[in-house]
């Protein structure tokens, strides 16, 4: 069954889904296509735990759905593989392991598609990256913090529009952000 970019029904089921039963508000669950920050972890806790309500949105299109359950175990899989702390060198391996499947069942899932430099890092620099040096915990971590950062000024951006030139409302966008390290 082809998947096609007419979302409609199927973008207002997902997105009540995720306002109604997973209380996360519509303002933050999206940056453009992508998951916000740590809001991905809720998606991965769900499957993980069986449930893919996420995707009901999809029940009319069960060969569809079935390629959604099958990417979103491999990620999910791959995630909790990726948030071992202090992981043996058996662990490494499995979580490479786990990471690599991704590219190598997206394709097939969904040919339309291209594979994008997100999906490129999860599948192949990482696995590459910590068998070599076994510290896929601490880049998570880093990652996060990246995710963090970026919401934080994507919202001074958008409080300092109206500042030109754009180099005073950069240093004023990182005094602010600065400060909010001191004042907690």
């Amino acid at each position: 069954e082809k998947i096609d970019n007419k979302v409609g029904n199927y973008e207002w089921k997902f997105n009540d889904y995720i306002e109604n039963k997973m209380k996360i508000s519509k303002s933050k669950h999206f940056a453009g296509d992508a998951l916000v920050g740590n809001l991905e972890d809720k998606f991965h806790k769900e499957v993980l735990s069986g449930n893919y309500g996420f995707l009901d949105c999809l029940k009319d299109r069960p060969a569809i759905r079935r390629k959604y359950v099958r990417i979103w175990n491999i990620l999910s899989e791959a995630r909790k593989s990726i948030s071992t702390p202090n992981a043996n060198r058996e662990q490494i391996e499995d979580a490479a392991i786990k990471c690599e499947k991704f590219t190598a069942a997206f394709p097939m899932l969904f040919p339309q598609h291209n594979i994008t430099r997100k999906m490129h890092a999860l599948s192949i620099v990482l696995p590459r990256q910590i068998r070599k040096d076994g510290i896929f915990y601490k880049i998570l971590k880093i990652e996060q913090m990246g995710e963090s950062l970026h919401q934080k000024l994507n919202t001074l951006e958008t409080g300092y529009a109206n500042v030109w030139p754009k180099s005073k409302r950069y240093f004023l966008m990182l005094e602010v952000l600065e400060n909010s390290y001191y004042t907690k």
